[in-house]
């Protein structure tokens, strides 16, 4: 199907519709042939039903998801623009070849934007169910696909910084990271760490974050995590959500793309796939800066990620799990600081 755009549509009630009635109403306009919507399912997300997205099925037998950017209204006439973003973003990179959605139409008015069904399950819900041999094949696949969205995002003129969202800006974003240092002080950290660690060696781990926050940001997506990217019945990922682009570090993307929360999943835990191997992976396929420093950048993003979850986790229950500290402690490169900060962390045996 091709993208189509409608402005307008004066069958439409007076009165408030219900997004039911905007996607039987309208959806037959946005789409060519102009299929009937035969039925309009939820999808899952955490705590319960998704709000404001819809699988449907259409008289043609074809299934597609439905979104409404409740915002939208609020972004009409920027240059940042939600669904002029969506439907530039997503078009550049399905051009460049990368897995991403696919844009079939945009209503403007009603703030609709219809989708291909690239499928029903998350990266973040495959994690939890999957054997080591598939999670080990989804890192690789989902590493590989980023690392081309990312490369394509680079490398390219055509998406000028008057699409960055608002809050997104390069300055912004690095003063947001920056102040993690307010949160990840030495007496906050320190009921994760050994007896023998001093405030001066804590004190490091706020050296770690202004260092990476002096590192170059590059323009991609800004909702990175395993919950967009969704897994087909046969495997293949697609990344979603590209309404809103901004500057951030690859490395910090790949860090929270590629940790399943278990969101909404009873008894869930943190996993990863970010381990030794698919770091160095990493340097082996980006192309944008050295690889050497790509590599320390991931394992310095992965650690500081995992302090963040160890901290929220331990606000809510008495002991970290084992996956936890081990992701503390195991180191995912050859750099020795970023070693031995991650020596400082208790290990699974030690508590």
């Amino acid at each position: 199907m091709s993208v189509a755009t409608s402005l307008s549509n004066p069958g439409i009630s007076a009165s408030e519709p219900t997004f039911a009635d905007l996607i039987t109403s309208r959806l037959p306009v946005l789409l060519p042939h102009h299929p009937h919507v035969i039925s309009i399912m939820p999808i899952a997300a955490p705590g319960g039903q998704h709000a404001n997205v819809r699988r449907i099925v259409l008289s043609t037998g074809e299934t597609a998801i439905v979104k409404r950017h409740i915002f939208a209204f609020t972004t009409a006439g920027q240059t940042y623009d939600l669904l002029t973003v969506e439907e530039a973003v997503a078009a550049f990179l399905r051009t460049a070849g990368c897995a991403v959605s696919n844009v079939l139409g945009i209503d403007r008015e009603a703030g609709l934007v219809v989708f291909d069904d690239a499928g029903e399950m998350t990266l973040d819900d495959t994690v939890q169910t999957s054997s080591p041999f598939e999670r080990s094949r989804l890192a690789s696949s989902a590493l590989d696909a980023f690392v081309q969205i990312q490369d394509a995002l680079i490398h390219q003129n055509d998406l000028t910084e008057e699409l960055v969202a608002s809050g997104c800006d390069r300055a912004t974003i690095q003063e947001t990271f920056v102040s993690l240092c307010d949160h990840l002080t030495p007496d906050r950290i320190r009921p994760l760490v050994t007896s023998q660690v001093t405030d001066s060696d804590l004190s490091r781990i706020q050296d770690l974050i202004r260092s990476l926050a002096a590192k170059p940001l590059y323009l991609g997506p800004t909702d990175y995590n395993a919950r967009n990217i969704v897994v087909s019945h046969d495997g293949k990922l697609c990344f979603l959500e590209w309404a809103k682009v901004g500057f951030d570090w690859p490395e910090r993307r790949i860090a929270q793309y590629l940790t399943s929360l278990g969101s909404g999943r009873a008894g869930a835990l943190p996993r990863t796939l970010v381990d030794r191997w698919l770091v160095d992976r990493y340097g082996e396929t980006m192309s944008w800066t050295d690889p050497a420093s790509a590599v320390s950048d991931l394992d310095a993003h992965q650690l500081i990620y995992y302090i963040l979850l160890a901290l929220r986790w331990q606000a809510f229950h008495a002991d970290l799990p084992k996956g936890i500290r081990n992701e503390l402690v195991t180191p995912l490169s050859n750099n020795s600081a970023i070693r031995n900060l991650r020596g400082m962390f208790v290990d699974s045996g030690q508590k």
